[in-house]
């Protein structure tokens, strides 16, 4: 079986987290979720949140969405928290499939297996059939995972994906494609579950990570203190387990394991969930609760 890449053994003394608000609800949503993160971290752990602009706002007041002070802290950061600002990107090259796919892999070996069967599963999804590009996908996709003989792999056209995710998701474990069709899948799944407010995202490369929830900036919302912030608060807890994997800092993935067990708790209570989960709190009065539940989980 292929071996997992080695991270940075490197453990900074303090953790730079960039954090990049955005537009619409971002900035509601990313200060619930640096509120809860700092709760969830006790006095020993060094990590330091600092706001940096980018988005639709920023190009108005500045003429430019992203400047190149906020690119530099970002570079410079050790993980970014991001509300929410849009990206324009396409490129598909051998050397991006055989990273996320490895990617892919190390979730699966990480994990239970699929809820179905508990099956180590990574199904590759494309469009092989019609457009050569996804060929190519599935072609290295398929010479990557031949190197995992733990794992079960399994290819499923992008359109028959679609039907399985609604009739029988718990059938899947890792789902693996390119970035266009994930980003649609991606807000099918957060259907299934509940919808975008729920559901977390991260974006990782050989050297930085970018984390955020699902939904776009949701402007209807803003400024009224009504956002749900539990996809940015998972992205955080996700963030958190991706900087203690990466520097093998395990007061950080026990942090992010806290975060979620505290953000399910309150789920399940329903007391202080927002009117997208059908109740009446507001962003600040969920992320409050996830403050007060993390303080009974150890």
């Amino acid at each position: 079986m292929e071996t997992a890449d080695k991270e940075d053994p490197v453990r900074p003394d303090v953790y730079e987290i960039a954090v990049v608000p955005g537009d619409g609800i971002g900035p509601e949503v990313s200060n619930a979720t640096v509120s809860v993160l700092s709760s969830a971290l006790d006095d020993s752990v060094g990590v330091k949140f600092t706001d940096h602009e980018a988005g639709a706002e920023c190009y108005l007041k500045t003429g430019t969405a992203f400047p190149e002070a906020t690119l530099q802290a970002c570079k410079a950061a050790d993980a970014i928290l991001r509300g929410d600002t849009a990206t324009d990107t396409l490129v598909l090259t051998r050397y991006g499939i055989e990273r996320i796919v490895r990617m892919a892999a190390r979730i699966a070996l990480k994990g239970d297996g699929a809820p179905e069967d508990g099956v180590k599963r990574v199904s590759i999804v494309d469009k092989a059939n019609v457009l050569r590009s996804y060929a190519f996908f599935r072609t290295v996709a398929d010479e990557v995972l031949a190197g995992y003989t733990d794992i079960e792999v399994e290819h499923v056209i992008v359109d028959a994906m679609t039907v399985h995710m609604i009739e029988r998701p718990q059938h899947f474990d890792v789902v693996v494609c390119e970035n266009l069709l994930g980003d649609i899948l991606s807000d099918l799944g957060a259907a299934i579950i509940g919808g975008v407010g729920l559901a977390p995202s991260g974006e990782t490369g050989d050297a930085h990570g970018m984390f955020q929830g699902s939904h776009g900036t949701a402007p209807g919302f803003a400024g009224k203190n009504a956002a749900n912030p539990v996809a940015c608060v998972l992205s955080g807890a996700m963030m958190l387990e991706w900087l203690g994997d990466r520097h093998a800092d395990s007061k950080l993935t026990t942090a992010a394991g806290r975060v979620r067990s505290a953000t399910e708790a309150v789920l399940a209570e329903g007391r202080w969930v927002t009117p997208d989960l059908g109740g009446n709190g507001t962003t600040a009065d969920f992320a409050k609760a996830i403050c007060t539940a993390l303080e009974k989980i150890r």
